[in-house]
């Protein structure tokens, strides 16, 4: 078999330009799977060679050919090629694994010269649980890739001799002469996004510190129904907590502006399980509007509408791949508002409900999971949420020297107040 290419997608470059400007290289994602129990290594290790038999993408190098050619991941023969290192971690006392998952999201892999992902089976000698830890260069997967690529080895560990098909990109349906113009608005439509520079909590720290997170599993206190569950919702109410974080900073309030993730997979599908299959809309509202964070929602939702009717997403996703022949420093070069430091003025995202229908992991029985995305030093904090059946979760994740403690705690709290939320006992 001769070498073989996976192309990266215009949202992974701009991951990687984000990370390469603001955390100074590519950063880790982390998919946390709970168990009673302890999954086997040695299944794991297993089921990942049966998977590299199919596909090779876990095995694979960050390559450029020439300066001017396309990133892309590249394998060679099966022969070649070495599975991830799975490692078993049992955790000394005292040491817990939300410890051990700060240091896996600083630990950053190289996916240059390693593997670009890692795993881990994680125990503390005090808890009848155990994590199966997924640790990825950023480009590599979403979120959801990521849940499906673990669904996908569970089930390759229960039937050895299943096959997959290896996924592979449909032709674009644009012309070249489409694709050349709706790329060009969506540039120009970049340009002018932001006409007043947003300003985030970050911009202060000179040297920022580790990667932290604080996570908060709750229950559904009131009968919101749908709202609660809508991004748009989300969005305003974290809007709400990051305005009374800026003020008792004394940060100018200036218009918030958040970049939402958008999924190009349609309900329901798997692939592709590799490469960022996002688009991205851009949010802008002023601290002020979050004083009423319903009717906030009700404008966010719309303009999301008015965005997905207009074109905007897949214009988004055009632009995005006009970037493959940049060098990593002018990936970002679109984002003419971003040059006086600060891109975004915080995070937020939702990855929705846990790898639905997964319920055993390798001889264990999965009780939780839940994701760390990245967070970098501009803006340096973000919100994610997140469900593991009927439990809604948050995580809000900063870099040390932009957040307190108190402070992260504080957001959860108006968090699950705004959510209509009660933490879980």
């Amino acid at each position: 078999m001769s070498r073989k290419r996976l192309p990266l997608r215009g949202a992974d470059l701009v991951l990687i330009g984000l990370g390469s400007r603001y955390g100074g290289g590519i950063n880790n994602a982390i998919l946390v799977a709970e168990a009673e129990g302890a999954p086997s290594a040695e299944r794991v290790r297993a089921a990942l060679e049966r998977f590299l038999d199919q596909s090779p993408w876990p095995a694979a190098r960050l390559r450029r050919s020439f300066p001017w050619g396309r990133l892309h991941w590249a394998a060679g023969p099966r022969r070649a090629l070495n599975a991830p290192p799975v490692q078993e971690v049992r955790l000394a006392p005292g040491r817990s694994l939300q410890s051990f998952l700060e240091h896996e999201m600083g630990d950053r892999i190289d996916p240059w010269s390693q593997a670009p992902l890692r795993l881990s089976l994680v125990s503390e000698p005090d808890r009848a649980r155990s994590a199966l830890v997924v640790t990825w260069s950023r480009p590599l997967m979403d979120p959801r890739g990521a849940e499906h690529f673990l669904a996908r080895l569970a089930r390759l560990d229960e039937t050895p001799d299943w096959r997959f098909s290896e996924w592979s990109p449909p032709p674009e349906t644009l012309s070249v002469a489409e694709f050349a113009r709706v790329g060009r608005s969506a540039r120009d439509r970049m340009k002018t996004l932001a006409p007043q520079a947003p300003v985030s909590p970050g911009r202060a720290v000179a040297s920022p510190g580790r990667a932290r997170f604080l996570r908060r599993v709750f229950r559904e206190a009131d009968a919101r129904g749908r709202m609660a569950r809508e991004m748009s919702f989300h969005l305003a109410v974290t809007g709400q907590a990051m305005a009374e974080l800026f003020r008792s900073r004394g940060l100018p309030e200036v218009p918030f502006l958040v970049p939402i993730s958008v999924d190009l997979r349609r309900p329901g599908e798997e692939e592709p399980l590799f490469g960022n299959c996002l688009a991205f809309h851009f949010a802008r509202f002023a601290p002020q509007a979050t004083a009423d964070p319903g009717r906030l929602a009700g404008v966010l939702r719309k303009e999301m509408a008015y965005a997905l009717r207009d074109g905007l997403i897949e214009a988004n996703r055009v632009g995005m791949e006009f970037l493959r022949y940049r060098a990593v420093r002018g990936l970002l070069k679109e984002m003419v508002w971003a040059r006086q430091g600060d891109a975004f003025s915080f995070n937020c995202a939702d990855t929705g409900s846990f790898a639905p229908g997964l319920e055993r992991l390798f001889g264990a029985c999965l009780v939780m999971g839940y994701h760390l995305p990245e967070v970098l030093p501009r803006p340096g904090v973000g919100v994610f949420f997140s469900r593991f059946g009927e439990q809604p979760g948050a995580t809000v994740g900063w870099v040390e020297g932009v957040l307190e403690e108190a402070e992260a705690d504080r957001i959860l709290d108006r968090i699950g107040e705004g959510m209509g939320w009660r933490p879980l006992d």
